[in-house]
């Protein structure tokens, strides 16, 4: 069994000759994460700021190594104040969920750096995905060679017969409306598209903040990413880089790297609910949801042992405005 080491860019850890985090087998081993922001240095505004980053900082390394907050089993939180312990356990509300992992809080007389608060160090088991895709690197793979999935049975009482040249019995996607790409950068994603005629991009932020009713996998979930659009015609184009959290397309970049990950579809603008319990009917479940601004509400399916690619659909209500995006690009006059 070997040790692989896991680093994020930056790694605030190389000059010190230590590990951000070592993974064996299915075990992953993360250092000690303190509120220090992308520069190595603490963030101002006290204890629950640092708090906050020290969490986002362990979810990314996390899911540098093939993980997630919902897969820690144990933590060790040390603080240089126990006085703090109410704020952890808030903190502790908002970043993990049941079964909470296990714990240990230690007062300690300082940390690292004076400045630092608290740090938090954690074990955990790494994602799914994650394990197939390390038990599968050795097999020898094929365009034909698709995993069944137990979580996607198409009924077999369902008989498609064609109507027409251009139709079959069981219609329910309708239109095309949005084609997505998951990207590791997606402001370089976005220059490389421009260059081929696609934008302008507006860049939006989805966070716990702005989205609601955050899912993954059936389970309430927060997370966040960059999110960006344009249109080409009626298409409507999307890039989505993963920042913290579980989510499918974290685990896509871990499964295939950058590309094409979903299409979206209008369902004909069925009601949403109806969507949902169509998309199940037919066999496929539910794996990603979330409400944006609490009114654009969007779903993703289990598609792709099927079909081979993720299916997407979501619904804006009649007076939707889209809100002021985190920037333009190419930034306007």
């Amino acid at each position: 069994m070997t040790l692989n080491r896991i680093a994020t860019d930056p790694d605030p850890y190389k000059p010190f000759l230590l590990s951000q985090g070592i993974q064996v087998g299915d075990l992953i081993f993360i250092s000690g994460q303190a509120g220090y922001a992308d520069d190595g240095q603490i963030v101002a505004g006290g204890f629950r700021a640092q708090g906050e980053q020290a969490f986002s900082n362990l979810d990314r390394a996390l899911v540098a190594g093939g993980s997630s907050l919902n897969n820690v089993a144990k933590v060790t939180i040390f603080l240089t104040d126990m006085s703090n312990f109410g704020e952890v356990v808030e903190l502790r509300r908002k970043y993990f969920t049941e079964p909470y992992p296990a714990d240990s809080i230690v007062e300690v007389s300082s940390l690292y750096t004076p400045e630092a608060m608290i740090e938090i160090e954690a074990v955990a088991m790494v994602t799914e995905a994650r394990r197939d895709a390390d038990s599968e690197s050795d097999r020898p793979q094929s365009v034909l060679d698709l995993r069944e999935s137990s979580t996607i049975q198409i009924p077999r009482e369902m008989k498609v017969e064609a109507l027409s040249t251009d139709s079959i019995s069981n219609p329910f996607l309708g239109n095309a409306v949005e084609i997505a790409i998951v990207t590791g950068d997606h402001q370089r994603t976005m220059e490389g598209l421009c260059r081929l005629g696609i934008g302008p991009w507006q860049v939006h932020t989805f966070s716990p903040e702005n989205t609601t009713n955050q899912t993954y996998r059936g389970k309430p979930s927060p997370f966040t990413m960059k999110v960006c659009f344009a249109k080409l015609g009626t298409m409507i184009w999307e890039i989505i880089e993963p920042v913290s959290g579980s989510t499918i397309f974290a685990e896509f970049l871990l499964r295939h790297g950058e590309g094409i990950h979903h299409v979206a579809y209008d369902c004909n603008n069925v009601q949403f609910e109806q969507r949902i319990a169509e998309f199940k009917q037919r066999g496929f479940q539910l794996v990603q949801s979330g409400s944006w601004m609490g009114k654009n509400h969007f779903a993703f399916f289990e598609t792709e042992s099927a079909t081979t690619t993720c299916l997407e659909t979501y619904i804006f209500p009649d007076d939707w405005q889209y809100p002021e995006p985190d920037e333009w690009y190419p930034h306007q006059a």
